[in-house]
């Protein structure tokens, strides 16, 4: 009789053995894939703005895209994209621009009389620069997160230059 009360206590505590190992490897497991997770997680989150300013620059650009419309400018003090359309025998311009630690975009009519202040914030990045590149580009350079990114858009005006 007592050789079975052994046996038994031997399975219980290879079973109650078996049972830790395993919960032991699945929180390692799970612990690993969190930490994965968080990693890619904060690489995504600073991407996001750089990227997003790149291709909402980008889409507005491509928008406005005619003949002489799309040009650099100074505004305030500030350098700008310049994105120019007619309506009603008016011309209004949309700037978009760095200031304040945001990209900022303004509509108005082009004598408006308007300052860097008076536009919507966009989103908040480290910088934002534009260059006039070789063979009718726009270079637009954005900075959020530590991390510097670019985009060459092609315009159709072929210049892009100060107006």
């Amino acid at each position: 009789m007592r050789m079975k009360q052994q046996s038994y206590s031997i399975d219980v505590v290879i079973g109650l053995l078996l049972f830790c190992v395993f919960t032991a490897s699945m929180l390692f497991v799970l612990i690993s894939g969190a930490g994965a997770y968080q990693n890619i997680s904060n690489a995504m989150e600073e991407q996001y703005s750089g990227r997003t300013c790149l291709s909402y620059l980008a889409a507005k650009v491509k928008h406005y895209d005619t003949m002489d419309n799309v040009t650099l400018t100074s505004f305030g003090g500030v350098e700008a994209l310049a994105l120019d359309e007619q309506s009603g025998g008016e011309t209004y311009r949309t700037l978009i621009y760095y200031y304040d630690g945001h990209v900022y975009e303004l509509f108005a009519s082009r004598d408006s009389g308007l300052v860097p202040g008076d536009g919507f914030e966009i989103i908040a990045v480290d910088s934002l620069r534009f260059e006039q590149a070789q063979g009718g580009l726009i270079r637009i350079i954005c900075s959020a997160a530590g991390r510097e990114e670019d985009v060459f858009i092609s315009v159709q005006s072929g210049k892009g230059v100060a107006a």
